[in-house]
């Protein structure tokens, strides 16, 4: 079977792509993490606060204040990816409960 080179070249793309979200990330404090864990989380929850409070600090219409916007705006996207596979790992790893009300007795 032949692979068609835009196919092969989108392919590898996308796994490149895939791998490079997988890897530790740095916190505030310098430890590393993985990539969706609590404490990765955490920390970019921490850095939302952070850079709310210095663009609340700033003029409105200033440049600066559009710099602490388009930050804020980068660390929220990368927390909703971190949710995503955070939730995604829960579901995985979390074995699902049964309903108590909804067992039948054996008496």
């Amino acid at each position: 079977m032949k692979i068609r080179k835009s196919t092969l070249r989108r392919t590898i793309y996308e796994e490149v792509k895939r791998h490079m979200r997988e890897v530790d990330v740095q916190t505030w404090t310098g430890a590393m993490v993985p990539f969706g864990s609590q404490e990765h989380i955490d920390d970019l929850e921490m850095t939302i606060i952070g850079l709310r409070g210095r663009r609340d600090q700033q003029r409105p219409g200033s440049a600066a204040r559009e710099n602490y916007n388009q930050a804020l705006k980068t660390t929220r996207s990368e927390l909703s990816s971190a949710q995503r596979r955070y939730d995604k790992t829960v579901m995985v790893t979390d074995p699902v409960e049964t309903d108590p009300l909804t067992e039948k007795d054996d008496a």
